[in-house]
Formats: C-alpha cells, sequence, structure tokens
C-alpha cells in the first residue's frame, strides 16, 4: 500500500463519515420538527378540552347558583312552615 492509497482511504473514510452524520443530523431535525408538531396538536386539543370542560363548569356552576337563590327565597318568605 502507497501512501498515495493511504490518503485516498483517508479521504475517503472522512468523506463518509461527515456524509453519514450530515444524513444522521437530518433526520434528526425532521423526526425534531414532527414531533414537535405532534406534540403542538395533542397541546390545541387538550387546550380546546379544557376551555370546553370550564364551559361546562361554568353551566354547572350558574345552574347551582340559581338553584341556591331558589332555595334562600323559599326559606326567606316562610312558605314552608
Amino acid at each position: 500500500m502507497t501512501v498515495i492509497d493511504k490518503i485516498d482511504d483517508i479521504i475517503i473514510w472522512v468523506f463518509t463519515t461527515v456524509i453519514g452524520s450530515l444524513s444522521a443530523g437530518v433526520l434528526w431535525l425532521i423526526r425534531r420538527i414532527f414531533t414537535n408538531q405532534r406534540q403542538i396538536e395533542l397541546l390545541k386539543q387538550e387546550l380546546e378540552h379544557r376551555e370546553q370542560q370550564r364551559g361546562e363548569d361554568r353551566q354547572r356552576a350558574d345552574r347551582m347558583e340559581r338553584g341556591i337563590e331558589r332555595i334562600e327565597g323559599f326559606l326567606m318568605k316562610g312558605d314552608h312552615k
């Protein structure tokens, strides 16, 4: 093996290593972007669900408040005796 053959082998090894590293980096970046998009979508769905739940909770609280006001009105009138 001559010096030129060794230099060729080193150049091929370096080139292969660089290409492999770049490919791995690009694949990691693509996977990371898609993962982040999925996480963002899941967070949006969670926020929409929580907002819907809060609306339902507000409606329940309003119904309970009206019921309590009716009970208070009934008790204050004294008709229940």
